[in-house]
């Protein structure tokens, strides 16, 4: 008897998915660089990434207008950029990791921030773990 074996298919060779660009990726620990003076913040976001740094940059994610100032609504990243007079872009934002669900990005926020200790963070302890449960 004879067996066959498939040979090299079209299919195998070409990704059919196109990438979503990185502004479009969710569930994302990111790290925040400013440009002029190089301080740094560290947070997460289940939502787009896009949402998440239009906030910190002060604009609407739909119009990429600047939005009215809110206190309520501010961030470490806008607090700062707004009291130092910086200028700051997407391109200063980059994804330190992904996760798949809640609970690992916060563990990987949380130690990307004990790591790195950037100036912005308010937080400043890490996410308890624990290993046994009561």
């Amino acid at each position: 008897k004879y067996i066959v074996k498939p040979g090299i298919k079209i299919g195998n060779l070409l990704n059919f998915k196109d990438k979503l660009p990185l502004k479009c990726l969710s569930h994302v620990v990111y790290k925040f660089t400013c440009g002029e003076c190089n301080i740094t913040y560290i947070g997460k976001t289940t939502r787009h990434l896009k949402v998440r740094m239009c906030e910190h940059l002060g604009i609407s994610h739909i119009t990429n207008k600047p939005r009215k100032f809110n206190p309520n609504l501010d961030t470490a990243v806008k607090k700062h950029l707004r009291t130092e007079g910086h200028q700051c872009h997407m391109s200063n934002f980059k994804i330190l990791s992904k996760a798949t669900n809640d609970l690992d990005l916060s563990i990987k926020e949380s130690l990307l921030i004990g790591k790195e200790k950037p100036a912005l963070n308010k937080q400043v302890k890490t996410f308890q773990l624990l290993l046994f449960v009561v």
